[in-house]
This record gives structure tokens, sequence and C-alpha cells, in this order.
């Protein structure tokens, strides 16, 4: 009789660790899945940051794109001062080669 009490007694305290052990499994599942959840919360907010830095009215494009604008105007202006300063260059009699002369003069 005194077995099949202790016996009993064994099979509740092995049915209770298994619950606690199930309610901690349980436990740690949720928190894996609300960590998973945060985590991707948190990515969406930092992508949705770089595509607004990229592609937003004053983003990484559109100030390329202005970039590129500003260099052809002073790529043009320097072409144009370099066409101009070929035709005020003189290399002529008794003067040294590369003198630049004022033609308004």
């Amino acid at each position: 009789m005194q077995k099949a009490k202790e016996q009993k007694e064994n099979n509740k305290k092995t049915t209770n660790q298994r619950r606690n052990v199930r309610k901690g499994f349980m436990f740690a599942q949720g928190i894996t899945i609300i960590a998973l959840v945060i985590t991707i919360i948190i990515l969406l907010i930092l992508a949705g940051i770089v595509l607004n830095l990229a592609l937003g009215n004053n983003g990484l494009f559109s100030m390329a794109k202005s970039a590129v604008e500003k260099y052809k105007i002073s790529a043009n202006e320097e072409s144009e001062l370099f066409e101009e300063l070929d035709k005020n260059f003189i290399v002529g009699n008794n003067k040294l080669p590369g003198i630049l002369l004022d033609v308004n003069k």
C-alpha cells in the first residue's frame, strides 16, 4: 500500500515537472516569437528611413542629379573659357610663346 502511495506521489511529481517544463517551453517559444516580431518591426522602420534618405526630395539620387547638372554647367563654362583663351593666345615675332594679350586694348 505504501508503495502504491509513493508511486502515486512520484507520478504526481513527474506530471507536475512535465507541466512546468511544457509551460517553460511555451514561454520560451513566446519570447522568441515576440523577439522576431520586434526585430521585423525595427527592420521595417530602418528600411523606411533608408528609402526616404535615398529617394526623398533631398535624397541621394536627387542630390546626384543636381551634381551632374552643376558639373555639366561648369564644364561648359570651362570649355568656353579655354576657347576664349585660345583666341587671345598669340605667338608672334620677337615675343615669348605663351603670352596672353588683352584683345580689348
